[in-house]
């Protein structure tokens, strides 16, 4: 038993820090394309879908007038979603003196549907752009977010994967458990085998994303690992680009009900997902988080030992993922959040088959 969990710790070690190498090999590529390029995008398109967000666009307008632009066309395209909370009242309020950017407003009628990605097939429909930046209705960028993406997106760039990251002092398990999806989502990537994407910062050729969409339709969730996925078995040439400029930072869920149901749409996805070795890593990670516990009713104190190793492993590099954004990891509510962990990935293994997940007050399909 022993050298069981010798080896098991040993064997965590290692991918943490082939991981936190892929990190760093994504910074140091993003570090090299922060300079004019003989390439450069002349004109793109921000496209945001909305659906009930009045409260949180005051904070994504002001942040996008914010934004230090730069010699080059652009244009938003906001999608309104029958947002029923006085939303595109409040927009069209919001970018009425001033606005920086050319803007439309489009609201989905009855015929074209619902949800998220018919709110980015209208808005990609009517964009003319080369490229596209999709971002999440309540994110908060930083003035450099814009230009930075600009000096990221190559002659040869199809799609490319930007860091998120969750706002909020009372979500510390939602951040914790996101930063090491993050983690998880860069370090791969950076070692060569992208599995991971979020729809709420990223940027794609509009012409590809059309002709995946018959990919990406079925079901309410997945508009962005979908997408992932259909552009790597097409072989389009993916990136990934990291720094604090290009983080797009987004609100926590606000309730407990809320956050479960947002996990439990991504946890129903996973059985259309076919990306080489994103199962092998979930599957794994998954059962590491379980196996303190099993090695616990053989020998109970080995199995303490491994809890406690493993805890400080995942603390000691997730601590150094997050510090590539200046954020703080408090070592209690870590090891608090690693002993829920196996409650939480058992809610979230059973939960789809039981639950039908709500998104903004409408029930989805995963």
């Amino acid at each position: 038993m022993i050298l069981f969990v010798t080896v098991l710790i040993a064997m965590h070690f290692l991918l943490l820090w082939k991981l936190n190498e892929g990190v760093r090999n994504v910074i140091k590529s993003t570090q090299g394309n922060t300079f004019p390029t003989i390439y450069k995008p002349k004109d793109f398109t921000i496209i945001i879908p909305i659906r009930n967000e009045k409260h949180n666009l005051n904070l994504l307008i002001q942040s996008l007038r914010n934004q230090r632009l730069e010699d080059y066309s652009s244009k938003i395209i906001f999608v309104n979603d029958h947002s029923n909370d006085g939303s595109l009242s409040n927009l069209q309020s919001l970018i009425e003196d001033n606005f920086p950017f050319e803007t439309s407003i489009l609201s989905l009628l009855e015929h074209e549907g619902s949800g998220k990605k018919n709110a980015l097939l209208k808005a990609n429909n009517e964009a003319t752009s080369e490229f596209i930046i999709q971002i999440d209705a309540d994110t908060i960028l930083t003035e450099n977010w814009l230009n930075s993406i600009m000096h990221n997106v190559q002659l040869d760039t199809d799609l490319l994967v930007l860091p998120v990251s969750i706002e909020g002092s009372a979500q510390w398990f939602e951040k914790l458990e996101f930063s090491a999806l993050q983690f998880v989502t860069f370090g791969m990537a950076g070692n060569g085998f992208p599995i991971l994407c979020n729809g709420a910062n990223l940027v794609y050729r509009n012409c590809h994303w059309i002709t995946s969409f018959g990919a990406i339709r079925n079901g309410d969730s997945g508009d962005d690992i979908f997408l992932l996925q259909d552009f790597m078995q097409k072989n389009r040439n993916i990136k990934y680009a990291y720094s604090r400029n290009l983080f797009a930072k987004t609100h926590g869920a606000k309730r407990l009900t809320d956050f479960m149901h947002q996990r439990l749409r991504w946890a129903g996805k996973n059985k259309n997902v076919s990306i080489p070795k994103y199962k092998s890593v979930m599957i794994y990670l998954g059962i590491l988080q379980f196996m303190p516990l099993i090695i616990c009713v053989f020998n109970l104190s080995i199995g303490l030992v491994f809890l406690v190793f493993k805890i400080v492993l995942d603390y000691y590099f997730i601590k150094t993922y997050r510090l590539h954004n200046e954020e703080k990891t408090s070592f209690s509510l870590f090891a608090l959040s690693a002993l829920l962990m196996p409650i939480y990935l058992s809610t979230l293994i059973v939960g789809p088959t039981l639950i039908n997940p709500k998104w903004k007050g409408r029930k989805v399909n995963v």
